[in-house]
């Protein structure tokens, strides 16, 4: 309605009828929200019993899984992951999000990361994350493809609804790391958050209507634990 208005005042001026009153007008941004639920413990727990981890797919599936759920970073820097982002720092174990610092938040899966690693081409220059229907582990998965993914065990579960769909993972993410600790700062790096103030949303989120949720998933609740 905004751009109308102010289109039909310049007119009005360019045809001298009338001055452009509307020059001035602004849209009014809608305040930042969290548009999808997170998941409850109960929630993750029936969705990870439909991961195949038994196969090459299933566990690539559950390692991205475990990736948003103990990270919450952004599908994007998921998929661009590649196998010589990983490395030790004094001991930790570590990954590099291009755009971000060097990430310790993940020494919780160091071992379904090493496992994985060894069923792969070992080539620092490797995605860690391809498609299946190749001959080669070579296709890199785009963000949408592992959103798809995501969904589509959401759907198997009987979980996926307007409400909760593959970012639901990220926001459980992001409620569980501030209840176990986390600053709010340090959830805006993970997330990868150009504004705080969005981030700063999962304080009313957790506190208001989750009343903390236990850290979601029986293997999470020691993984979310700050280290002190």
């Amino acid at each position: 309605l905004i751009t109308v208005l102010k289109n039909y005042f310049a007119w009005l001026d360019e045809k001298g009828y009338y001055s452009n009153i509307a020059i001035r007008l602004k849209k009014i941004k809608n305040p930042a929200k969290i548009v999808k639920d997170t998941l409850s413990k109960e929630e993750v727990d029936s969705l990870i019993t439909f991961f195949d981890i038994k196969t090459l797919k299933g566990f690539r599936d559950y390692l991205i899984l475990l990736f948003i759920l103990v990270t919450g970073i952004r599908y994007i820097d998921i998929s661009n992951l590649k196998v010589g982002d990983f490395f030790y720092s004094k001991k930790a174990f570590c990954i590099r999000i291009k755009g971000n610092t060097d990430f310790q938040g993940i020494h919780h899966i160091e071992k379904e990361i090493g496992e994985f690693l060894k069923l792969i081409p070992n080539n620092p220059e490797q995605f860690l994350f391809c498609s299946m229907n190749t001959k080669t582990y070579s296709k890199q998965l785009t963000a949408r493809r592992i959103c798809a993914i995501m969904n589509n065990y959401l759907t198997k579960a009987g979980l996926k609804s307007k409400r909760v769909s593959a970012m639901s993972l990220r926001h459980t993410a992001a409620v569980t790391l501030l209840t176990n600790g986390f600053t709010i700062d340090e959830i805006q790096m993970f997330l990868g958050h150009s504004k705080r103030e969005v981030t700063e949303l999962y304080s009313k989120f957790a506190g208001d209507e989750l009343k903390i949720i236990d850290a979601p998933g029986n293997f999470l609740k020691t993984h979310f634990k700050k280290n002190k």
